[in-house]
């Protein structure tokens, strides 16, 4: 989903933060995944009991509902999604720089490549590197993309990129390389705004529907930016 946003922090001997407690750090968010929706779900249903009698829904009409909106979903939405989608792949893609570039240095060299060297003065007050601030462009997209992305820039295997679960976190190669790339504290602030601008596309392409006006979905975008920005800068000052 758009809402995943899993990051491998990363350690330092320089900084105070350790290895170790970022890894704790990615187990609670793991953990807080799990929780907040557990306890939500608890708190809704002991609120419903307040009102009247809950009444079992059924099967047919679930199906009806779900096929209806999933329909009015890919019908208002799908086209925006899919021409963002392939504007981040063309991006990514071309230009193409010949065969005896690796994955990693075809990367930087494309356009979204060199977008990511240009928006590197505006987040390196963050402790971000371009490769960083190409994953957060990749997240557009969808947040799963950020991990992925981040994978091939510092070259690393797609199944060596992602931990099975938070316990083996500060076991992937990915986490090695941000290990000698940057510090705890930057990759704290990483995992603050990547939690706190706007979730992908989809939600921008969905505000834009049901307001019936791009101003009010751009005006989502950039503020919600703006409020993950400053709390990352916030985070990367107080843990540097």
């Amino acid at each position: 989903s758009c809402g995943s946003r899993r990051l491998m922090p990363a350690s330092s001997g320089s900084v105070t933060l350790s290895a170790r407690t970022m890894a704790g750090l990615c187990r609670a968010t793991s953990c807080s995944r799990t929780v907040f929706p557990v306890c939500g779900t608890i708190a809704c249903g002991a609120i419903s009991q307040s009102g009247s009698p809950y009444r079992a829904p059924q099967a047919a009409s679930v199906v009806r509902h779900t096929w209806e909106k999933g329909r009015q979903y890919l019908r208002k939405m799908g086209g925006i999604i899919l021409v963002a989608s392939i504007a981040v792949w063309l991006l990514g893609y071309f230009p193409r720089g010949g065969e005896h570039l690796t994955e990693a240095q075809q990367q930087e060299q494309s356009y979204l490549g060199h977008i990511g060297h240009a928006m590197e003065p505006v987040f390196s007050p963050l402790g971000f590197d371009w490769r960083m601030d190409v994953g957060i462009l990749a997240g557009t997209g969808a947040k799963e993309l950020m991990v992925s992305t981040l994978g091939v820039l510092y070259e690393c295997p797609e199944e060596d990129a992602e931990a099975d679960n938070a316990g083996d976190a500060s076991q992937t190669r990915l986490a090695a390389a941000l290990q000698t790339a940057t510090t705890p504290a930057a990759a704290l602030a990483y995992m603050v705004f990547a939690l706190l601008y706007f979730p992908c596309m989809a939600t921008i392409a969905a505000v834009r529907s049901e307001s019936g006006r791009w101003r009010y979905a751009l005006f989502a975008a950039a503020y919600t930016t703006a409020i993950a920005y400053l709390a990352a800068w916030g985070t990367y000052m107080l843990f540097r």
